[in-house]
């Protein structure tokens, strides 16, 4: 039976050629031996890709090899304020145990916290410590940072906040954005740090000083990459939303419960109020507690776009002086039964 022409050859048959070579290969050594026709060639490149996220290959410089081939390892690389680091391969077959791999600070090869990594063992210890060095970064983790501003003479630089990252990043001229020196900046990577040379970037906007509290907070968000802004076609959404007012009839299946002595336990300063009590005495003595929270989810669509940027932030988060919602549902909170 002859394969299709588009046809690639199956994962097992990837890997047992990769390990029998028992060395890095390039993917036109692959499309050779695997008699990868020319039409299904883009298609191998995309699954080697895919088997190299996955874990089930080892990205170095191009070339593809199996985890702990040539004591060659994928995983994520995790910085130290010192400048040195450890590689936490995503996978390890060949111990009995996964080990980190130490990686000094001149053998990092330019990788921030967090990067994906392909990383050789060049020494191992008696008691089964790992060192070794940085050969390839294949993914970073960050585009932007945020950090300090830093004017000295004519030359500019950000001192990233994260602890982690200690690479300054170095302010061409004209790349300030009018920020200045010692403010919150968020800056944009231009060119990332090689072992011997820093990042270099520009800045995409100021938060303004450390002392100001408004700017710690503005500055915390950057960090964790958490918007305070939401896409159009969720505000879009948000305004389609309608809930009853005092007057209008509940849908069919959900229980009208306006009439109980029921109050809200969120104090008067809370960002949002959706929690509350009620208290009801009992024909028969006694009294009934009822909790309550908002039910958000009775006017959100399933799988529309509130919901689908929720299920992206995940949660709420508050802070001293604002609170940046993980649903963008602000009518759904009106109504008497949300009022202070």
């Amino acid at each position: 039976m002859k394969r299709k022409p588009d046809a690639i050859p199956g994962d097992k048959k990837i890997l047992r050629l990769i390990a029998e070579e028992d060395r890095p290969m390039a993917v036109r050594e692959l499309v050779r031996l695997l008699d990868v026709p020319s039409n299904a060639r883009p298609a191998l490149r995309k699954r080697l890709r895919t088997m190299a996220e996955e874990g089930a290959l080892v990205r170095v410089r191009g070339r593809y090899s199996t985890p702990g081939s040539l004591s060659i390892y994928q995983g994520v690389f995790r910085g130290h304020a010192q400048g040195y680091g450890f590689v936490a391969p995503s996978r390890d077959e060949s111990d009995e145990k996964p080990l980190d791999i130490m990686i000094k600070k001149t053998r990092t090869r330019g990788a921030m916290d967090g990067d994906v990594v392909s990383a050789r063992v060049e020494k191992v210890h008696p008691d089964g410590r790992r060192e070794g060095s940085v050969l390839d970064v294949i993914e970073r983790a960050h585009e932007t940072l945020v950090g300090r501003l830093c004017v000295e003479g004519r030359s500019a630089w950000v001192e990233p906040q994260q602890e982690r990252i200690p690479h300054l990043v170095v302010l061409g001229a004209g790349s300030r954005e009018g920020a200045r020196r010692g403010e919150w900046v968020e800056v944009e990577i231009t060119r990332y740090p090689a072992q011997k040379e820093p990042a270099r970037g520009r800045v995409l906007r100021s938060f303004g000083y450390p002392e100001d509290p408004a700017a710690e907070g503005r500055m915390v968000l950057a960090k964790h990459g958490i918007r305070e802004d939401f896409p159009k076609k969720v505000l879009d959404e948000e305004k389609s939303i309608s809930p009853p007012g005092e007057d209008t009839p509940f849908p069919e299946g959900v229980e009208d419960l306006r009439d109980l002595c029921a109050f809200t336990i969120d104090p008067f300063d809370a960002r949002d109020r959706d929690d509350a009590v009620s208290i009801e005495k009992l024909k028969f003595g006694g009294c009934r507690l009822g909790v309550h929270i908002a039910d958000v989810g009775h006017y959100v669509k399933g799988g529309g776009a509130i919901d689908k940027e929720a299920l992206e932030r995940g949660v709420s988060v508050y802070l001293p002086d604002r609170a940046v919602p993980m649903a963008r549902c602000a009518r759904c909170g009106r109504g008497p039964c949300a009022e202070p």
